[in-house]
């Protein structure tokens, strides 16, 4: 460490005190900034010590002492930090001292110091090889280790120059300021001065000093039998982050005699999160006047909370005990007048709510989804007259609602799904008039829908899925005039639409997928004018489309995948002008389409995979202009493609995946300048690869995979300068890499298993400078790696299982 001045000196500057502890490299780069920096630090009133390694020999030397007297620690870590023993020694000893520590990382990356790998990992290793230290190695890779996970700051980009560097000082220097601000200090009341406090102080920072997170102490009394305490905490947002910190703060403020004191009061603390199994018992004199928000981190072993831990917490406003093994509230929490969030999500254990839950006069937000043994609601849930949302899913044990639930007069979100044991929905329903989402998910034992439901006016969501014995759907549903979301998925019961549908004006999604049994939409469906997604999945007994469906000028998204009855699609199909996205996936008994639907110049997605008996498409899918992505995967009685496909200059994504007769690919593919995907997989009897597939500058994925008579690969693949993957898993025929495969300098995944006839890879593998996966699986007739492998620095994943002739791998 750079200084002139003797260990006498040095000694001296100890006791006088100092602020902060400088540690960096005494080399020219490092020390300018350093320099700047402790400049910086003076100016602001921060008395700042550091020296150098002469000073180690020193009989007596200071360096635990100057460690331990400093209020905070920064350390600047550049590359050449590592090739120091005096840097590493003195970092152990500063994070044994247990200060704060604030990290800068000077034209080095974080990774780099916590893994030893780069320039940085260069130096350490040559210092620690050298006899005299291979002891020390381990505590300087410990320590090395944890100071890369501090929270400081990276300076790591060697263009911006010191002068953009020097502009993160004042950023630092704040930084550097508020942790000393923070110090842990216990000042001792005494009679003896006026304002109650003695001058001299005990230093404490073991009591509590995580970074960003440390308390400040504080006692102040009349007499000292009176003594009143604040723990005051004054980090960036006052998070205790463990209940492991609380135990040690009640510990300590017990053997320090805090809580004797009339009053303790922890102040500025806002959120605790709580991770331990065991939380403590809270001393009566205890209060936390300033928690905002609590959360009980996913604990299954959490079953008991004392009764009164919540009984001081009077701005609690968030609650959260997901997860918890307990089955009952404690009674305290039903004193939080202003809590607002209460989520007690996945206690499978709850059976049962406090009758006084309903004294939380200030709740918006009830949440007790997979309360699976939850049996009941009570009654005085009414007087929660703020809760807006009120989750109720999967609580499968419930099997009725409160009549008082309909006294929420602030309800807008009710959700049932999953309480399979659910047989009925009170027609007292009706009264939730601010209700603007309702779910009813796989509520399986309900046969009925209550006809109050439809007077519910302000109902925007409604979500059916599931629901099998649900035989229809309410006849007056037209009342619910504001509906915009209408999801019936899985009904398997249901057979019909209601005539009615047709009057929700305001419908812009009616999801019907899984209702097998429905055989028909009503022609009404014409007038639904606002409707922008009409999903049929699996409607299996859907045999034809209503005319009345073309006339939906504002539909963008019609999914009929695995409507297997449905053997034509209309030629008005072409008056959806709008549709963007046609799923036909699965509809095994479509032999042809429509021409009209090539008139669909807004059209993106076309998605016909499993069209099994489709035996050809028209040459006017050019006109389909906007299209980016086509799928036709296991369209096994296709033969070839049309010519106007390769007018698509828009499409980006081609999936001929399962194409088992497609032996060739016209050269015309060249002209798909925009396309970015392309994937044959199985497709067994492409023999070779167009030369025009390697004009396609944009391609970044070419997924080859089981093209079982595909023998080679043409060298001009060189030319894809774009591809990032390239996937030939299963090509049983393939027996040599073109070396034009390795100029691919943008290549990151590279898949050759089950290539057995493969028999070297070559030495130029080394300029696939990008390449992180390399994947080898089952290459049986692989005998060697080449030299060439052990330079690819980005490589991350190789995987050579079931090489079983492999002999040879290079040192990486």
């Amino acid at each position: 460490m750079a200084s002139s001045s003797s260990t006498s000196e040095m000694q001296a500057s100890c006791l006088a005190g100092h602020d902060v502890f400088l540690s960096f490299r005494n080399l020219e780069t490092d020390k300018i900034f350093a320099d700047h920096l402790s400049k910086a630090l003076n100016i602001n009133g921060l008395r700042t010590l550091f020296y150098d390694s002469e000073l180690r020999a020193a009989e007596d030397n200071p360096l635990v002492q100057a460690i331990e007297m400093s209020k905070i620690i920064v350390v600047v870590l550049s590359e050449n930090y590592a090739s120091s023993r005096w840097c590493l020694d003195e970092l152990v000893e500063i994070l044994r001292s247990k200060q704060q520590v604030v990290p800068i990382f000077y034209h080095v990356h974080p990774a780099d110091v916590r893994k030893q790998t780069g320039e940085f990992g260069t130096a350490f290793r040559k210092m620690k090889s050298k006899r005299n230290n291979r002891k020390k190695a381990q505590s300087w890779k410990a320590a090395l280790n944890e100071v890369a996970d501090l929270r400081g700051y990276v300076l790591q980009d060697l263009q911006s120059g010191l002068e953009l560097e020097l502009k993160r000082i004042p950023e630092i220097v704040k930084r550097v300021k508020l942790g000393i601000s923070n110090c842990v200090l216990l000042h001792t009341a005494t009679t003896d001065n006026p304002d109650g406090r003695e001058s001299g102080t005990q230093n404490l920072k073991e009591v509590y000093n995580k970074p960003p997170y440390p308390i400040n102490t504080l006692w102040t009394a009349s007499q000292a039998d009176e003594t009143e305490a604040q723990l005051n905490f004054l980090g960036e947002d006052g998070t205790l982050f463990d209940i492991k910190d609380l135990h040690g703060l009640l510990e300590k403020a017990s053997q320090l005699k805090l809580l004797q004191s009339k009053f303790v009061a922890v102040r500025n603390l806002k959120v605790m999160h709580i991770s331990n199994s065991e939380i403590p018992e809270v001393p009566e004199n205890l209060s936390f006047p300033d928690i905002e928000k609590i959360i009980l981190q996913p604990n299954l072993d959490l079953s008991y909370i004392p009764p009164s831990f919540f009984k001081r917490m009077p701005a609690l406003r968030v609650l959260d005990m997901s997860n918890a093994s307990i089955n009952t509230l404690p009674p305290s929490v039903c004193q939080l007048i202003r809590l607002e969030k209460l989520c007690l999500r996945c206690c499978a254990n709850m059976r049962e709510l406090p009758h006084e839950i309903g004294a939380l006069e200030n709740l918006q937000v009830l949440d007790l989804s997979g309360c699976t043994d939850l049996a009941a609601i009570p009654e005085s849930i009414h007087l929660l007259q703020r809760l807006s949302s009120l989750v109720l899913a999967d609580c499968k044990s419930l099997t009725e609602l409160p009549e008082s639930l309909c006294m929420l007069k602030s309800l807008q979100n009710l959700n049932l799904s999953g309480c399979t044991n659910l047989v009925e929905i009170p027609e007292s329903i009706v009264y939730l008039q601010r209700l603007s989402s309702l779910a009813i998910a796989d509520c399986i034992s309900l046969t009925r829908l209550p006809e109050s439901l439809c007077v519910l006016t302000s109902l925007q969501n409604l979500s059916i899925p599931g629901c099998t014995n649900l035989a229809a759907i309410l006849e007056s549903i037209e009342f619910l005039n504001r509906l915009t979301s209408l999801i019936i998925t899985d009904c398997r019961s249901l057979k019909t639409l209601p005539q009615s549908i047709y009057m929700l004006q305001f419908l812009q999604n009616l999801h019907l997928a899984g209702c097998t049994n429905l055989d028909g939409i009503p022609e009404s469906i014409e007038f639904l004018e606002g409707l922008s997604s009409l999903t049929l999945t699996d409607c299996k007994s859907l045999k034809e489309l209503p005319q009345g469906l073309w006339m939906l000028r504002s539909l963008r998204h019609l999914n009929l995948s695995g409507c297997t009855k449905l053997s034509e699609i209309s030629e008005c199909i072409e008056f959806l002008e709008g549709l963007t996205s046609l799923i036909l996936t699965d509809c095994k008994n479509l032999k042809e389409l429509p021409r009209g639907l090539f008139m669909l110049r807004s059209l993106q997605i076309l998605n016909l995979s499993g069209c099994t008996k489709l035996s050809e498409i028209s040459e006017c899918i050019e006109f389909l202009e906007g299209l980016t992505s086509l799928i036709l995967t296991d369209c096994k009685n296709l033969k070839e493609l049309p010519r106007g496909l390769f007018m698509l200059r828009s499409l980006q994504i081609l999936n001929l995946s399962g194409w088992t007769k497609l032996s060739e690919i016209s050269e015309c593919i060249e002209f798909l300048e925009g396309l970015t995907s392309l994937i044959l997989t199985d497709c067994t009897s492409l023999k070779e690869l167009p030369h025009g597939l390697f004009m396609l500058r944009s391609l970044q994925i070419l997924n080859l995979s089981g093209c079982t008579k595909l023998s080679e690969i043409s060298e001009c693949i060189e030319f894809l300068e774009g591809l990032t993957s390239l996937i030939l898993t299963d090509c049983t025929s393939l027996k040599e890499l073109p070396h034009g495969l390795f100029m691919l300098r943008s290549l990151e995944i590279l898949n050759l298993s089950g290539c057995t006839k493969l028999v070297e890879i070559p030495e130029s593998i080394e300029f696939l400078e990008r390449l992180s996966s390399l994947v080898l699986t089952n290459c049986r007739s692989l005998r060697r790696l080449p030299h060439g492998i052990s330079m690819l620095r980005s490589l991350k994943n190789l995987n050579l299982s079931g090489c079983t002739n492999l002999a040879y791998i290079p040192e990486y």
